[in-house]
């Protein structure tokens, strides 16, 4: 059970990675930079959850860990 839920905390950080890498290498345009991005704003929505569910996955882990 364990080893599922680490492979799932795994896919989940690659998961996460790719939103901050898209975050990274966004392009602003002028329009963006004078009023904000809708679509940066998502990318950093993006990233949380994937942030909360690895959280949440490890906190999982560790109760499985304690027992044993």
């Amino acid at each position: 059970m364990t080893e599922k839920i680490t492979e799932r905390i795994e896919n989940y950080k690659r998961l996460r990675q790719e939103w901050v890498d898209k975050q990274s290498n966004y392009q602003w345009t002028m329009k963006e930079r004078e009023s904000g991005s809708t679509t940066y704003g998502f990318y950093q929505e993006r990233e949380l959850i994937f942030t909360v569910k690895i959280l949440e996955l490890e906190w999982v882990l560790s109760i499985f860990t304690e027992k044993h």
